[in-house]
C-alpha cells in the first residue's frame, strides 16, 4: 500500500479504537452499577445470566480492540517505516545520478584525440553543468532524508508497543544516509579532478606545441649559423645573430614555464613526466642555440681577421709605395752633389726627407695596424 492509503487505513482505525473504546468503556460502566446488587437483581437468575453475558462479551471485545489496536500500531510503525526507505530511495537515486554524471564527465575529459578540442571543451562544460545541477538535488534529498530520519524517530516514540525492530532499521537507514554523502562528496572530487585534469591536459598540449616550434627553430638558426662562411653577405650575419637571440630568449623563457610547472605541489605523476620529456627538449634546444652561438662568433671572428689582414695588405702597400718614392726621391743625390747644382740638390734634399717621413709613417701605421 502507498503512504496515502497506510496514513487513511491508520486515520479510519484510530477513529474506529476511539469509537470502540468509549463504547467498552460505557459498557463497563453500566455493568459495574450499583444497582445490580440490589436484592431483586441479584436473586433474579435472568438477570444475572444476562449481566454475565455482558461481561463476558465486554472481555470478548476488550480482547478484539487490543488486537485491533496492536494491527494499527504496526501500521503505523510501517508507515513511519515507509516515509523513511522512500526519502533514503530517493536520495540513492539522485546521488546514483551524480555517480554516473561523473562518470560521464571524467570519460569526457579523459577522451584525448577522440575530438576536436572545441568539441571535448564543450562537453566538459556540459558535464560540469549536469554534475552541478544534480549534485544540488542529491544534496536536499539527503538533507530532506535525514530530517525525516530525526522525525520517524520521534514519532516511534509515540507509538505504543515494542519499537524495537523499526527503530533499528531507521538507525540503518540514518548510516546509508551517511555512505550516500561520502559518494556524494568522492562523485564532486571526481568530477572536479576530471575537470582539473582536462584543463591540465590542454593547457599542456598547447605548451607542447609551442615547445615543438622553439625545438624547431633551435635547429634552424644552428643549421643557418654553421652555414656562414667568409664570403657570406655581413647583413645575412646580422639576421643570424637577430635570430639566435630571439630564439634564445623563447627556449630561457618556455623552460621557466616547464620548471614552474613541475614544482607544482598538486601535479600528477603522469603530467610531471610529460613535462620532464619536454624540458629535456628544451635542454638540448638550448645546447642548439649555444652551438649556433658559438658558430655565429666563430664567424664574427674570422670576418674580423679578414677585415684586419685587408687593411694590414693596404697599409702595406702605402708603405711599400712610400720606400718607392723615398728611393726615387733620393736618386738625384746618389749621382754626386758636385753634379747637382745648388738649388737641384736643395730641392731633391728636401723630396728626400718629405718621402722619408712618409715612407716612416707608413710604416708606423702598419706596425700599429699589425699590433691591433
Amino acid at each position: 500500500a502507498s503512504q496515502a492509503q497506510l496514513a487513511e487505513t491508520i486515520a479510519d482505525a484510530d477513529g474506529t479504537i476511539l469509537g470502540s473504546g468509549a463504547a467498552l468503556g460505557a459498557a463497563e460502566q453500566f455493568q459495574n452499577q450499583p444497582w445490580k446488587s440490589a436484592p431483586q437483581c441479584s436473586s433474579n437468575e435472568e438477570v444475572n445470566d444476562s449481566l454475565k453475558r455482558l461481561k463476558e462479551r465486554i472481555v470478548e471485545a476488550r480482547k478484539k480492540l487490543f488486537e485491533y489496536t496492536s494491527n494499527a500500531m504496526k501500521l503505523k510503525r510501517m508507515l513511519v517505516k515507509k516515509k523513511v526507505v522512500a526519502a533514503v530511495f530517493l536520495a540513492e537515486g539522485d546521488v546514483q545520478r551524480l555517480t554516473d554524471d561523473s562518470k560521464v564527465l571524467t570519460s569526457a575529459a579523459g577522451e584525448a584525440g577522440s575530438a576536436d578540442p572545441a568539441t571535448r571543451s564543450g562537453a566538459v562544460a556540459a558535464g560540469k553543468l549536469s554534475v552541478e545541477k544534480i549534485a544540488r538535488i542529491a544534496q536536499a534529498s539527503i538533507d530532506a532524508a535525514r530530517k525525516i530520519v530525526v522525525i520517524s524517530l520521534s514519532e516511534l516514540q509515540k507509538i505504543p508497543g515494542s519499537n524495537r525492530e523499526v527503530e533499528q532499521d531507521i538507525k540503518d537507514s540514518s548510516v546509508k544516509l551517511e555512505n550516500l554523502q561520502h559518494q556524494h562528496k568522492v562523485a564532486l572530487q571526481n568530477a572536479k579532478d576530471a575537470e582539473e585534469y582536462f584543463h591540465t591536459r590542454t593547457s599542456l598540449a598547447e605548451v607542447n606545441a609551442h615547445i615543438k616550434v622553439v625545438v624547431s627553430e633551435a635547429k634552424e638558426v644552428l643549421s643557418a649559423a654553421t652555414a656562414l662562411n667568409k664570403d657570406s653577405d655581413p647583413g645575412v650575419g646580422d639576421q643570424v645573430q637577430k635570430s639566435i637571440m630571439a630564439v634564445q630568449g623563447k627556449v630561457i623563457s618556455a623552460i621557466q614555464s616547464v620548471r614552474t610547472r613541475i614544482g607544482q605541489a598538486s601535479i600528477k605523476a603522469g603530467i610531471k613526466d610529460e613535462l620532464q620529456g619536454m624540458e629535456s627538449e628544451l635542454k638540448q634546444a638550448g645546447e642548439n642555440v649555444a652551438k649556433a652561438l658559438a658558430q655565429f662568433r666563430e664567424w664574427g671572428d674570422m670576418q674580423k681577421s679578414e677585415q684586419i689582414l685587408s687593411q694590414i695588405v693596404a697599409q702595406v702597400e702605402v708603405a711599400e709605395a712610400s720606400l718607392a718614392a723615398a728611393s726615387e726621391a733620393e736618386l738625384p743625390l746618389l749621382t754626386g752633389l758636385e753634379d747637382v747644382a745648388g738649388e737641384a740638390t736643395e730641392v731633391a734634399l728636401s723630396e728626400c726627407e718629405t718621402a722619408a717621413n712618409k715612407a716612416s709613417k707608413a710604416l708606423s701605421d702598419t706596425r700599429a695596424c699589425m699590433v691591433r
